[in-house]
């Protein structure tokens, strides 16, 4: 092979290997010209192949929407107090995630909080409640685009709920525990290299009642989770 045509195929690999780096740090091709980048003003602050760990922790607030098994807690039945199961809650989301490579992830998740509406059963109405709720996660980070990234993930775990007709410790009270999988969907609005706004809706695939909404902030260990 010649040096003329050595010559030009070496540079073309030297602006390619260029042109990868540069993105890992927040830029892209600003014109024709093989070197020539635009980069955020951030700048490589949002390198993604920085030798960090890729562990993320969320905080995060919760609704939830969901229907309780059929119970009682005594008293006379009321004609005019029909029952209803249906009931929403809200409360704190704690996770933690580690990725294996910059798409797949895995880690925990514990939800708990109170009622804000209860159910309503025959007798005897609910007064205070609790639950706890405990997943594995397992996701992948499907898109990534303008500082947002798209994932799905797959959650299963169990649902712990607690209902009482007061406070106190002789009142009448019933728990339920439910097995659960959910299948949800999420955004990441990164506004900081290491930190998001994270956006989640997920659906129960055991009960076609339930339903979830989180909203919280995230703490990346890596910028962006490693995403190219």
């Amino acid at each position: 092979m010649t040096a003329r045509v050595l010559l030009p195929a070496l540079a073309a690999l030297a602006g390619l290997a260029a042109a990868r780096l540069a993105h890992a740090k927040g830029c892209h091709e600003g014109s024709d010209v093989v070197g020539y980048h635009h980069c955020s003003w951030f700048g490589t602050e949002w390198s993604r192949d920085a030798a960090t760990p890729r562990v993320s922790v969320e905080l995060a607030h919760y609704f939830r929407h969901f229907e309780a098994d059929p119970f009682t807690l005594g008293g006379p039945a009321l004609a005019t107090s029909p029952s209803d199961f249906h009931a929403t809650s809200s409360g704190v989301v704690w996770r933690v995630l580690v990725g294996f490579g910059p798409v797949v992830y895995t880690g925990v998740e514990v939800d708990g909080g109170g009622l804000d509406s209860a159910p309503r059963p025959v007798g005897t109405q609910v007064g205070e409640s609790f639950e706890v709720a405990p997943y594995a996660v397992v996701g992948a980070h499907l898109y990534e685009r303008y500082r947002v990234v798209l994932s799905t993930e797959l959650e299963a775990g169990l649902r712990y709920d607690e209902f009482a007709a007061c406070n106190m410790g002789d009142c009448p009270d019933v728990s339920q525990t439910k097995a659960d999988v959910q299948a949800r969907i999420r955004a990441d609005i990164f506004f900081h290299p290491h930190l998001s706004l994270a956006i989640g809706w997920g659906e129960s695939l055991v009960d076609s009642n339930e339903r979830i909404f989180t909203l919280g902030v995230s703490l990346h260990g890596r910028s962006m989770d490693g995403m190219y």
